[in-house]
């Protein structure tokens, strides 16, 4: 029965001996004048998970953490708080919470400290809409620093990674939850 740390988990993640791609090409420069989509994304999966997904601690500094070793994917599962709060938190689990607005803040001041490449916020949306807008006025108003295509029409290109660099891409998806409820 080996015990792993956290810090030991992510470099073990991110050895050679788990790579999918030659690593002779990660010594090559990087090209910044292609498209997203032609690159492979760090990821990570219910990033704010300190342990298993059925009852451990959340918290604001696995953001850090992830972005720091070199992930460019971060989840945030968002649930109706009290009021008018937006809650990450692994759904009807007995998983810790935490407040939109202190992740959106660790996001910002640690995003681009190690890596200029863009931060995709993969965001799980179980919100109803009054706090959908308020989601949106919070990413607006605490990272600034978005990526934003044409809600009107298709874009002529998909961004180079050039264009992307120091921005938040926000991928959204997931169901919508009754008006009243709440996690």
């Amino acid at each position: 029965n080996i015990e792993l740390n956290l810090r030991d988990f992510y470099h073990m993640l991110n050895s050679n001996e788990l790579t999918v791609y030659k690593t002779e090409k990660l010594k090559q420069k990087l090209d910044l004048d292609r498209p997203l989509t032609d690159y492979f994304i760090n990821s990570t999966h219910n990033t704010y998970l300190t342990g298993n997904q059925l009852s451990s601690s959340s918290s604001i500094k696995m953001y850090s953490l992830s972005l720091l070793e070199g992930y460019r994917l971060v989840e945030l599962d968002c649930y109706n708080g009290p009021d008018d709060d937006i809650i990450i938190t692994h759904g009807y689990t007995l998983v810790t919470k935490l407040k939109l607005d202190d992740v959106l803040h660790e996001l910002k001041n640690t995003a681009f400290i190690k890596s200029s490449m863009p931060v995709i916020l993969s965001v799980e949306n179980h919100l109803d809409e009054h706090h959908q807008t308020i989601m949106t006025e919070k990413f607006k108003e605490i990272l600034e620093d978005l990526y934003i295509f044409p809600y009107d029409e298709k874009p002529d290109h998909l961004p180079t990674l050039r264009e992307l660099q120091n921005k938040f891409i926000i991928k959204c998806g997931g169901t919508r939850l009754y008006e009243k409820e709440e996690i």
